[in-house]
């Protein structure tokens, strides 16, 4: 829709605004009836779905999770579980007779993940596993008779640590660390419970498993750092299930991850980054399962994507990655022809399918939060199977709707939240400019994905909301998202305000009451915004990078730093004054926004002292600036009381400073 289109629905919707009358807007506690949704994992025979579904307890300040059955034919739901809050990580057994999940098992100080299995037939759920440190994660045999499991080591050191001589050395990890990271190991139990076999030894971090249809291997993820900062070396390994005999897929030595074996066992799909470092858009590559370098399968799409599953007849292999303003999932074959799923309205989050085709799908659309569908292989849409947010649909929501401009030789794209039919909001209502995080992210037309309903908060207050899609997203192409790399504010920032300049050209606003916000990459541009432009009513900066030397030599993700920089450190000549030009703490003295700052205390992905740094340079400065943090160890607050504190905070500073 153009920008002119936009303004003739604005204008249609602000007429009808009488007539809606008492229709009731969104506040923000409703956000606390939002149901959160997992993965929905589809039975083999495709006749039911295994979901977790999610309820905030916020007089307890904790999110209890169910485990539900789900009929395709009918939607009808049903719980599997009782008095059990805690449970994750769902898989149906292959022979569809049990289902195993990881849940809590014991009391205080001994309490642990461990996998846990439900026959379907009837009977309680049983833990099979007795791992000391927990479970990280696990995956069904073939035959269903074993289950793989990841646990974490004891600490190579625990008896000093015991003893206090608690010392650790510093390697590529954040400031916040408290010990080296402890080595996880590749475990096999009989699914009906017994004694585990520890299948291997090594110094490194396992992940994401897949068995090969034959039961004789497992494939993994394999980090042999154990630090955070040296994520990116993970590369894809084969593990003999006997011995535990580990030979690498391809030889390469970083960027690789998530193995899913082909239903015939030939071959093995993985994601891949070819351009050398993280800032570059992953795709799907498919190796021999004996080994080597493989192809790339997903070339033709241009998009950031990560191979999902193979289709039951092993000609096609599903990935999924963002498109344009929706999130999107395509089929692939080995000669490259790509074919778009029939998604409608519906942004895809992730999914399973069933041995006869039938995909189950975590999906959103724009006026509703996460729900489950249904995809047969002869539907022309998905079908809605569960309605568990229908008392967010069932509100007078604003209209969500796609906007795009130009900007330095690209055409961009965001998202417009108008204010319901039922507030009038004027002509030219006030803008809120919310940033979505990433970079490598997308806001798209979904529920508010970003910031979990915030945005029509926002717009149920007369408040016109644009997300835009700067560059370094990774909905429009490599060429966008890689036009980040070492421009890390000044580009997304001009991509912004050209942006919020077209919205203000087509009459949509009141240029002199627009507000910018986001947190993480969202907060980083916040700041830098602010620093480069006097354009905004009132800021407010979550989580923000404010300062690229310091965010390099004290965040967890070191690898993702240097990418985004280009591959140069802070401490050349060219490092130097690159680092000082695209940190916003350079330029604080040209701020005359009015900034609330917010973060956690414990803030390993960006590190707390940049905040308390650019705080004490804006006070310093006479700019008004209110600073508040969370006592968490976390990049957002995890608890349901402190997340909806970030957000009452946020609305209020808005407010206080509309007029």
């Amino acid at each position: 829709m153009t920008a002119c289109a936009l303004t003739v629905a604005l204008a249609m919707m602000q007429s009808l605004g009488a007539a809606a009358g008492s229709a009731r807007t969104i506040d923000l506690a409703d956000l606390r009836s939002i149901v959160s949704v997992g993965t929905p994992r589809i039975s083999p025979d495709g006749t039911k779905i295994a979901v977790i579904v999610g309820h905030k307890d916020y007089a307890k300040d904790r999110t209890d999770n169910e485990l539900m059955l789900v009929d395709v034919k009918t939607g009808a739901m049903r719980p599997l579980t009782y008095d059990r809050k805690n449970i994750g990580n769902v898989r149906w057994s292959p022979d569809g007779k049990s289902i195993a999940f990881s849940a809590l098992e014991g009391t205080g100080d001994d309490a642990a993940f461990q996998v846990w299995v439900l026959p379907m037939d009837g009977g309680d759920a049983k833990v099979v596993t007795k791992a000391k440190n927990g479970v990280d994660e696990f995956a069904w045999k073939p035959d269903a008779k074993t289950i793989a499991f990841v646990a974490d080591d004891d600490p190579a050191n625990k008896k000093q640590i015991d003893a206090h001589l608690d010392a650790f050395e510093v390697g590529d990890n954040d400031f916040t660390a408290t010990s080296v990271p402890a080595s996880s190991q590749l475990w096999t139990v009989p699914s009906a419970g017994g004694v585990a076999k520890q299948l291997t030894h090594g110094p490194w971090q396992l992940s994401q498993l897949a068995w090969s249809p034959d039961g004789r291997s497992i494939a993994a993820s394999v980090q042999h750092s154990l630090y955070s900062g040296d994520a990116d070396q993970a590369t894809v390994e084969i593990f003999d299930a006997k011995d535990g005999v580990a030979r690498p897929l391809t030889g390469r030595t970083k960027l690789e991850s998530g193995p899913i074996y082909s239903p015939d066992g030939k071959n093995i799909a993985y994601g891949f980054v070819p351009g050398g470092t993280v800032a570059h858009e992953s795709q799907a590559f498919v190796s021999p399962a004996s080994g080597g370098l493989g192809t790339e399968w997903t070339a033709k799409i241009d998009r950031e994507v990560s191979p999902l599953l193979w289709t039951p007849d092993d000609l096609s292999l599903l990935v999924s990655g963002d498109d344009g303003v929706r999130t999107s999932l395509w089929a692939v074959d080995s000669d490259g022809v790509v074919h778009k799923a029939p998604l409608g309205d519906v942004s895809f989050f992730d999914g399973t399918m069933s041995k006869t085709g039938v995909l189950a799908i975590l999906g959103s659309e724009a006026d509703r939060p996460a729900e489950v569908y249904v995809l047969d292989p002869t539907d022309k849409r998905p079908r809605r199977l569960t309605d568990v947010n229908k008392r967010i649909a069932a509100l007078d929501l604003g209209a969500v709707r796609p906007f795009t401009w130009k900007t330095e030789g690209f055409t961009a794209d965001g998202i417009l939240t108008l204010p319901p039919k039922s507030v009038n909001a004027g002509t030219k209502p006030p803008l809120v400019v919310l940033i979505h995080g990433g970079p490598t992210a997308q806001s798209t037309l979904s529920f508010d994905t970003s910031y979990g309903g915030l945005a029509q908060v926002f717009a149920a207050r007369g408040w016109m909301v644009f997300e835009p899609n700067y560059r370094g997203s990774d909905g429009l192409g490599a060429r966008y998202m890689e036009a980040t790399i070492g421009d890390l504010g000044a580009g997304p920032g001009r991509d912004i305000v050209a942006g919020v300049h077209a919205l203000e050209r087509a009459g949509m606003v009141d240029p002199s009451r627009v507000f910018v916000g986001g947190w993480s990459e969202g907060g980083c541009l916040t700041s830098w915004l602010i620093t480069h432009y006097t354009i905004w009513k009132a800021a407010m900066a979550g989580a923000p990078v404010t300062d690229w030397t310091a965010e390099d030599n004290l965040s967890d993700a070191l690898y993702y730093e240097r990418a985004i920089a280009g591959e140069i450190g802070p401490w050349s000549d060219a490092g130097r004054k690159l680092y000082a030009a695209e940190s916003a703490i350079s330029a604080v003295a040209n701020v005359k926004t009015p900034t609330l700052l917010m973060d956690d205390t414990g803030d390993y992905r960006v590190p707390t002292p940049e905040t308390y740094a650019f705080y004490h340079a804006l006070h310093d400065e006479g700019v008004e600036v209110q600073y508040v943090v969370f006592p968490a160890h976390s990049h957002f607050p995890r608890d349901p009381v402190r997340g909806e504190e970030i957000f009452k905070r946020w609305i209020a500073w808005y407010a206080d400073h509309l007029r």
